[in-house]
Parts: structure tokens; C-alpha cells; sequence
């Protein structure tokens, strides 16, 4: 699906707003910091993150997730979730729940393009859970496609059809013409594959029309 490659791709380099920048010196710490836990295994990140907590924040995860998006779109999917599932950590070790939505989005498309279907649909299913906490509906919406391309990738279409209507449906509420569009078009190809011409032709032309 080439035009949800170039979707997902547009989405992962638009990433959530950055915190206000810190002082220069303060920022140089954090890259260094980053480039420390990048470099360390699992175990020692841990004990990293323990000793410095001072610069477990947005910041510091938005670097290590800004570095993974810059890979991913070079379509180095495997560093990159490396890289994602770093941020990740680093979002709930500074309980940033916007920044570990936007990772777990990010880990799912990753998972994805690998094929990687069942660890795709994890990472969706965890940012559905946290979104519903916090209310996003946009964010409801993004997992929610996600698990309905996850289900059209397995042929299941029925279960596709309906996430992606579910999803159409908040980002008509929300008035997300570019999301309506791309869910638009998931719907017709859905709806195509079931022999339903009329809706796949209707979801089109809905498409067409913003």
C-alpha cells in the first residue's frame, strides 16, 4: 500500500510540538545523555535513567524519537524501532503520556512495514488504551486505523471495514479533512475487495470531493 507508506512516513516526521528549547548548555547534556542510552544495553539504561533523572523528560525523548523517525524514513525499520522502543522508555520513565502515545504510533508503523503484524498491533492497541485515558481523540482515531490496516493486512475485512469507519467517524468529528480523505480511500479499497461497489465507489468519490 504504497499511499499508506508515504502517510505513514508524512506522520512519523510530523512529530508532536517540542517543549519550549532549553539553554544551549542545557541542551548539548541532553543530546549527550541520549547518545549515552542509545549506546547502552538494556540493563544499563535502566540504571542510567535512575541516576539522572533530572534530564528524564519530553525533551530527551523527543531527541531519541526525532533520531528513530530520521531512520525510519530511510526505511531502516529495525534500528529504528530500537531506537523507538528507547524513547518509549524514556516516556514513561518521565510519565510523558503525549510522548509515549506518539511513540507507540510510531513503533506501530515501524512494526508494520516489517510485516510484523502481531508487535504492530500491539503497540496500536497500547496507544488505543492510553489515548482512551487521556481523551485524544485524535489519537483514538490514529490507533484505530492502525488496527484496521492491521486487520486488512490479514484479510480480514470485515473487522477492517469497521475500524476504519469507526476511525472515519472521530476525524469527521474533529473535522480532519486529510485524515478523512486517507480513511476515505481505506474504506473504498475495503470495501472493493468485498465486491461492494456502490460504497467503494461512494467512499471515492467522498474522497475526491474535500
Amino acid at each position: 500500500m504504497t499511499n499508506l507508506r508515504a502517510f505513514a512516513i508524512a506522520a512519523m516526521l510530523v512529530q508532536a510540538p517540542a517543549a519550549p528549547p532549553p539553554a544551549p548548555s542545557v541542551v548539548q547534556t541532553v543530546i549527550d545523555f541520549a547518545e549515552t542510552l542509545i549506546a547502552a544495553p538494556a540493563e544499563e539504561r535502566q540504571r542510567l535513567l535512575a541516576e539522572r533523572p533530572d534530564l528524564v523528560n519530553p525533551a530527551l525523548r523527543y531527541f531519541i524519537a526525532s533520531r528513530a523517525t530520521r531512520i525510519a524514513a530511510a526505511q531502516q525499520y529495525g534500528p529504528a524501532i530500537q531506537m523507538y522502543d528507547i524513547a518509549l522508555e524514556v516516556a514513561r520513565a518521565a510519565g510523558d503520556r503525549a510522548g509515549e502515545s506518539e511513540t507507540l504510533q510510531v513503533l506501530g508503523y515501524s512494526h508494520y512495514f516489517l510485516h510484523e503484524f502481531d508487535a504492530a498491533e500491539r503497540a496500536y492497541r497500547a496507544r488505543l488504551a492510553l489515548a482512551r485515558e487521556m481523551n485524544d481523540r485524535e489519537a483514538i482515531a490514529a490507533s484505530t486505523a492502525g488496527l484496521a490496516t492491521i486487520a486488512y493486512s490479514r484479510a480480514d475485512y470485515s473487522t477492517a471495514l469497521a475500524s476504519y469507519r469507526d476511525a472515519l467517524a472521530i476525524y469527521e468529528a474533529l473535522a480532519n479533512d486529510a485524515a478523512i480523505g486517507t480513511t476515505l480511500v481505506s474504506v473504498g479499497n475495503v470495501a472493493y475487495l468485498q465486491a461492494d461497489y456502490d460504497a467503494a465507489a461512494l467512499a471515492y468519490h467522498r474522497a475526491i470531493a474535500l
